[in-house]
């Protein structure tokens, strides 16, 4: 075939007039004209050309990898961004995409989202903003009880201006919003309004003396400038060694730190500056206006009763204990003390639980099965079956609140996992569960896994099953056990009676070994008479490789 499809170049006819070129065309690039060429050819004009001998195909040439949806056979496109990008921009456009091109399909094809990650960036989004008006609520309720309308409001806005701010400082820094720094924002959100708190109830405190409106505000951050500066310094202190945190963790929460600094650093400015400058017109907190309506009117008799509760306990309560602090500091050092020991003692007596990161109840589970190397397609197939009929069963038997089925849909892929960084081969494959919102099922991703695995108990020939969630945090096992030796069936006989172990005991799950034996290997070799018949190893390996794993004859280019 090499030698019947070629084109070469025969050198040059140079002649008075001109210089002709002498190319040899033969060159064949479809399936029809691979077809026509002669293998080989008798004298009496007999011919056997290529398609008598090869099944001729024109087509691509992949790892066989196939996909089904809810059963029916599928095609998968994954969407990813680059950095740049917005990925709510991206959701919509895919959505919106979907949507024009569902209505253009033929019967029997269909075009929809099997799941969508950026749904979780928008709920934190839309919990941050939930935060941040409850937030506003709260202190300007509050505030309006016990101080005055005006300063409440004021003091309310102090929120909304950090979060700006700090967004103007994390895009300035080349930072995103993601869901490690909205989770900053949410838990800063109730820290950044206190220190316009404390400057606004200051310098109402001097405007209720009878000081003039801008003396009252110089005169009320003069105050207590110094201890608001220095209990936001402390805050942001407590922040900044996770700036140097390394490993996966450190790059894992590095923004974090930056927008938590970022919010507190702007509040302190605008405690400082902006909300004086606003208050510095503050009314006569002392002047007693008449309600215009009956609703003002019920408003300010609150607000009068609050406040002289506030101030009896003030008077009668905490001043006492005060003036008895400041003249005995044992009893500041003693009341400290105790405080501490009952917050020891509430984590150590494990009254309230520690978690370094939690688990996530996610929308997603996985399973992964992994056979030993060398494994068919079809094997790998019958237990994707065996796995995803495992899970049908489960979602008979797990009633969810809503009462709706507990599985939107289920992906089902033969040749490569589903993994973060996915693996190919005939002998991998996955399942995965888009299950209903978590709120709606009642149940946790975790405990719905563990149910799963046990549904489908033992399967004799894999190497491993391993179920999965939607990840948070850093990657790896939660444990690890590591067996070390020099005689590797020592090594193998003792990770065996280990996981056997293991398995007894309620609560422990997904046991197995990242052992991998490899595939069974058959190995040739020449006699030393092959030598004497003209044989080489180079003929014996060629032939062997030609045989099973396939000669490539000729390469070309297409288009």
């Amino acid at each position: 075939m090499q030698r019947s499809n070629l084109n070469m170049g025969g050198g040059t006819i140079r002649t008075q007039g001109e210089e002709i070129r002498l190319r040899t065309m033969g060159r064949r690039y479809t399936d029809k004209e691979l077809a026509d060429i002669v293998v080989l050819a008798r004298p009496d004009g007999q011919m056997i050309t290529l398609d008598r001998l090869a099944d001729i195909r024109d087509d691509f040439s992949e790892d066989p990898i196939a996909a089904k949806i809810n059963g029916e056979p599928a095609v998968i496109l994954m969407v990813f961004k680059t950095v740049e990008e917005d990925a709510l921009a991206i959701s919509r456009a895919v959505q919106d995409f979907v949507a024009r091109r569902q209505a253009q399909l033929p019967a029997g094809v269909s075009l929809k989202v099997l799941y969508d990650n950026t749904d979780m960036l928008q709920s934190r989004i839309d919990l941050m903003v939930k935060n941040g008006l409850i937030g506003m609520l709260i202190v300007f309720g509050l505030l309006y009880i016990f101080l005055s309308a005006r300063l409440s409001f004021w003091a309310g806005m102090g929120i909304p201006v950090s979060i700006a701010g700090a967004m103007l400082i994390l895009w300035a820094l080349g930072g995103t919003l993601n869901m490690i720094s909205l989770f900053g924002f949410i838990m800063v959100l109730g820290v950044v309004v206190d220190d316009a708190i404390v400057v606004g109830e200051a310098i109402y405190v001097h405007r209720k003396d009878g000081q003039p409106p801008l003396q009252a505000a110089v005169e009320g951050v003069s105050e207590v400038g110094m201890p608001v500066i220095a209990a936001v310094l402390t805050t942001i202190v407590a922040f900044v060694p996770l700036l140097y945190v390394g490993g996966i963790m450190g790059k894992f929460i590095a923004i974090m730190p930056v927008v938590v600094i970022a919010c507190l650093g702007v509040s302190l400015v605008e405690s400082l500056l902006l909300l004086p400058a606003h208050l510095s017109d503050l009314p006569d907190a002392n002047r007693v206006r008449g309600p215009s309506n009956p609703v003002l009117g019920y408003l300010a008799s609150l607000q009068q009763a609050t406040a002289a509760g506030m101030e009896w306990f003030v008077a009668r309560v905490y001043t006492p204990f005060l003036r008895k602090a400041l003249f005995w500091r044992y009893i500041s050092l003693s009341t400290a003390i105790a405080i501490l020991f009952v917050s020891l003692g509430l984590v150590v007596g494990g009254i309230l639980k520690f978690e370094v990161m939690p688990d996530i109840d996610g929308f997603i589970m996985t399973a992964t099965v992994e056979h030993p190397s060398g494994t068919p397609a079809e094997v790998t197939a019958d237990t994707l079956g065996r796995i995803e009929a495992a899970l049908l069963r489960l979602q008979e038997k797990i009633p969810t609140l809503s009462g709706e089925p507990l599985i939107e849909d289920r992906l089902s892929l033969v040749g490569q996992t589903l993994e973060d960084i996915p693996r190919n081969g005939p002998h991998l494959g996955s399942v995965q569960a888009i299950l209903l919102d978590s709120e709606r099922r009642g149940m946790h991703a975790k405990r719905l896994m563990s149910l799963w695995e046990q549904e489908i108990g033992p399967i004799p020939g894999i190497k491993s099953l391993t179920f999965a969630g939607l990840s948070a945090g850093p990657p790896g096992d939660p444990i690890e056990i590591w067996i070390q030796g020099h005689q590797m069936p020592a090594i193998l006989a003792a990770s065996e009676a280990l996981m056997a172990r293991l398995r007894k005991f309620d609560g422990v799950y997904q046991i197995r070994s990242d052992f991998s034996p490899g595939k069974n290997e058959i190995r040739l070799s020449l006699k030393p008479e092959a030598h004497t018949l003209g044989l080489t190893v180079d003929d014996l390996a060629r032939q062997v490789h030609a045989d099973y794993f396939g000669y490539e004859a000729l390469r070309l280019q297409r288009g």
